[in-house]
């Protein structure tokens, strides 16, 4: 397979996502822990405990989405585990269980710095540098059944999209109490654009025979990244062409690294507790968008015809699958050819925006018992999803917390747990939410060690952290009646306001 090619970057990493997607791992469960100092990121209102301090890994999240699994790409044969796009599986076997549209989603948060403290006055600040990145791709059926297909059949391409960001974000959050009922909360986030690429295939049809697959595209690519040079090359299919973009030319140049683009964001939240126990939340998370400076641009509006099987398979391959899927990226990469632009391009890029709304309710005969809901609604270029869950948490001792949740999503049933662990003044913590589908198991050699992992479409969301504590702890478990004198004369003061 040929290196450093932008094409096969792009397509060739969606489909090694989807085929490998077992090896990833994500989570979001958090919001109903105590002894977490997070919860913030769900609704900036919300308040820590205690003031804590991160470094590297104070908060890691991981998560991946999809609706193609290993039963979507890998096939048990009489000759072992094949792809799709082998000779031993028929076509109506591989395509019979995709959607019309497959999605995939990859998203990276990780805390590099953060700090929060309480003020005088009550108010509680938050600090951080943020490491984010987010892939997604819009992979039709018609996409897989070109490839596989030898008979006649014309195909549709037109949904294809994939993109991929990175970019790097410093956020201020300040929450406050409004008098006993209200909270309100804040967070305004710089952003520095580190990447980003896309392609998307505005109109595409292709018609296919034994021999040869004749295509008529209008696709677009483009990328914000200063620090890659490319060349150009002369066109395989037009003559007189010399500006097509040579993918195997692209090179990584020291001199010219810097941002991409620029941005800013906020994140706006309130909580409010009409009853005593009872809170409401609801917030709105990464209103904003990121200026791109595209350096790389490029299209394709022209009609080819490219001649040649459309999956070659290596006879003597020792790694059978891998051989498969390199010859399908292969055949899709000398599908396209894009003529450079030249003009630059600077494009205001909106953020995928997240509405969250929960309700919680500390149970009055034992208030380290907690029950609630949370609904969240993410709005992203190109698709939408939604999730709901239950979820219940408890906090024997004051050093360790536990909550479990279950619930709906778009990709269907999901549950999860979480924990934080005090230990001195560290804070230890994991959770895990998840949408398997239908699972197998791997089990390790000798048998003491088994493992659950996708087959079918699945979102999976993983997060851990290690945060330093410091300060006085504002105990959510004491009432009215339990509270100190000082404590008492705080909260009238806070009740006059």
């Amino acid at each position: 397979m040929r290196k450093n090619t932008f094409i096969k970057l792009i397509l060739g990493g969606t489909l090694a996502f989807s085929a490998y997607a077992d090896l990833s791992a994500q989570t979001t469960g958090t919001w109903m822990l105590d002894n977490y100092a997070y919860g913030y990121r769900i609704n900036p209102s919300y308040m820590p405990e205690r003031g804590y301090m991160g470094i590297a890994i104070g908060s890691l999240n991981l998560s991946l989405s999809s609706d193609l699994g290993l039963d979507n790409l890998l096939f048990p044969t009489s000759d072992g585990l094949v792809t799709g796009f082998n000779k031993n599986v028929s076509p109506e076997e591989f395509l019979s269980g995709m959607k019309e549209l497959n999605q995939l989603n990859f998203n990276l948060n990780e805390n590099l710095l953060g700090i929060g403290f309480r003020g005088k006055k009550g108010g509680f600040t938050t600090i951080e540098m943020n490491l984010r990145a987010d892939v997604g791709a819009n992979l039709p059926k018609d996409l897989f059944a070109m490839l596989k297909e030898g008979s006649n059949g014309t195909y549709d391409l037109s949904r294809t999209k994939v993109s991929a960001s990175a970019y790097a974000e410093i956020a201020v959050g300040y929450s406050r109490a409004l008098g006993s009922r209200l909270t309100v909360g804040a967070r305004v986030k710089a952003l520095a654009g580190l990447s980003n690429a896309r392609m998307e295939i505005l109109s595409a049809s292709a018609r296919s025979d034994a021999d040869a697959i004749s295509l008529q595209l209008d696709a677009r690519i483009k990328a914000a990244a200063p620090y890659l040079k490319y060349g150009t090359k002369a066109s395989e299919y037009q003559e007189g062409v010399n500006d097509v973009i040579d993918m195997e030319s692209f090179e990584f140049d020291k001199t010219q690294l810097k941002p991409s683009g620029y941005g800013l964001a906020m994140d706006l939240g309130a909580t409010f507790k009409p009853v005593k126990d009872l809170e409401v939340g609801i917030s709105l998370n990464d209103i904003g968008a990121i200026l791109w400076q595209y350096n790389i641009q490029g299209k394709t509006d022209a009609d080819v015809i490219y001649s040649g099987e459309k999956v070659s398979i290596k006879e003597d391959s020792e790694d059978q699958v891998g051989s498969e899927m390199e010859s399908a990226v292969d055949a899709l990469s000398h599908l396209s050819e894009f003529r450079e632009v030249k003009d630059k391009a600077s494009t205001l890029e909106m953020l995928p925006l997240n509405l969250n709304a929960s309700v919680k309710y500390r149970m009055p005969f034992y208030r380290r018992l907690s029950v609630g809901a949370l609904a969240s609604y993410t709005n992203r270029i190109g698709y939408n999803s939604f999730e709901v869950r239950g979820a219940a948490a408890v906090t024997p001792v004051n050093w360790f917390s536990l909550t479990a949740n279950a619930g709906a999503s778009s990709y269907g049933a999901v549950s999860g747990a979480a924990m934080s662990i005090n230990i001195a003044s560290f804070n230890l913590w994991a959770a895990v939410d998840s949408y398997l589908g239908k699972t197998a198991h791997w089990t390790s050699d000798n048998g003491n060690f088994r493992v659950a992992y996708p087959v079918s479409s699945f979102d999976i969301c993983a997060s851990f952290g290690i945060n330093k504590y410091f300060g006085k702890r504002a105990s959510p478990f004491k009432d009215r009646q339990s509270l100190s004198k000082a404590e008492k004369k705080e909260l009238r003061k806070s009740k006059r306001q």
